[in-house]
């Protein structure tokens, strides 16, 4: 065997090995994406949760002490709603950028689907790239 048949040989084996190697990157991509979408709408439900919660002990705690109302404590809890509403919009941006589409049509698709509720569907519109609003 000459050296340029050796030379050959190790050129496709590398070709094949980069080939390979190339599919493995491209499936371990796909897989990674699937995850970070996945967990972008897991933390965006997480979010929502806290935020009711917060929002009802904000209002528990007007309704027990109407009569005697702590301004620190009043003021520390309209602070962690306010935190939790800014996570909260944040999930939505995670989910944006995770998203393959993120475009109102697919937004109406979610609310149908039962994915995203109908009163959070005007958080996620405000942040689609197009300007115009599909017609109805």
């Amino acid at each position: 065997m000459s050296f340029s048949d050796t030379l050959g040989v190790i050129g496709i084996v590398l070709a094949v090995i980069g080939l390979v190697y190339a599919v493995y990157q491209a499936r371990e991509k796909k897989r990674l994406e699937e995850y970070v979408r996945s967990q972008a709408w897991y933390i965006y439900s997480k979010a929502n949760n806290v935020t009711g919660i917060a929002q009802a002990g904000l209002g528990a705690y007007k309704q027990a002490h109407a009569q005697n109302l702590n301004t620190q404590v009043l003021e520390l809890m309209a602070k962690t709603d306010a935190f939790g509403q800014d996570l909260f919009k944040e999930t939505i941006r995670q989910i944006q950028l995770a998203e393959p589409e993120f475009t109102h049509s697919q937004i109406d698709v979610w609310v149908s689907d039962g994915k995203l509720d109908e009163d959070h569907a005007a958080l996620f519109k405000a942040l689609c790239v197009s300007s115009t609003a599909p017609n109805d």
